[in-house]
């Protein structure tokens, strides 16, 4: 049997399940995680007891990183900023959107619910399409999902450098390349006794909205 082949890999988001809207993406990492909980104990001995290892909540992290297109910015900004989007204006609101996200890992797909963004960063130079990397949350995993049949949007092109235009007190400014960071600054919430994991994730402090550039 042929090994599994990572260009087969597939990316997809949606309100709902199952999932509507594939998209192109370069890397990804994302997975559930448990992160065993400290060993300090004294004991009389260097070595750890290993019989009272134990482990803290479930958490589902990890990044994607994409290069989309116009039409797969339509379904991405208004999840990375929370607003809902008039024309080709896409607003901040406090409440971010929750989505489905689901990875086809060629062997196997997992579905993603109660997907978040804690952090997108935007970046773009000469010699590379304007990317963007998700910081994602999510609060359950289906590690045995059907991954749908979906199609890959080719109606718009994705964006170059030469596409972008940034003025300063109205003066057009050149730059060499461009870097924008959206932190939601998000923490895990509802970590009781009659939850395995968070349920939701909530705001730890303001939102962190940076951006970079290099250039004359």
């Amino acid at each position: 049997m042929a090994p599994p082949m990572g260009y087969a890999s597939q990316f997809a988001i949606g309100s709902a399940d199952p999932v509507d809207q594939r998209m192109r993406f370069t890397t990804e990492n994302f997975q559930a995680q448990r992160q065993q909980l400290p060993e300090d104990e004294i004991t009389g001995s260097a070595s750890a007891d290993l019989a009272t290892v134990r482990y803290g909540p479930m958490s589902y992290v990890g990044s994607v990183t994409l290069r989309p297109n116009a039409v797969e910015w339509s379904y991405l900004l208004p999840w990375i900023l929370g607003g809902t989007p008039s024309g080709t204006t896409y607003p901040l609101a406090d409440t971010l959107m929750e989505k489905y996200f689901a990875f086809d890992r060629v062997t196997r797909a997992f579905l993603y619910s109660g997907g978040v963004v804690g952090r997108a960063t935007l970046n773009c130079d000469p010699v590379n399409k304007l990317s963007v990397t998700l910081d994602l949350f999510a609060t359950a995993e289906n590690a045995a999902y059907s991954f749908p049949t979906l199609s890959l949007s080719s109606t718009t092109k994705p964006f170059v450098l030469t596409d972008s235009v940034i003025a300063v007190n109205s003066v057009t400014v050149c730059t060499t390349s461009i870097q924008v960071v959206i932190d939601n600054v998000l923490t895990p919430d509802d970590l009781t006794n009659c939850s395995v994991g968070p349920t939701s994730y909530i705001r730890s402090g303001p939102r962190d909205n940076r951006a970079r550039r290099r250039g004359h």
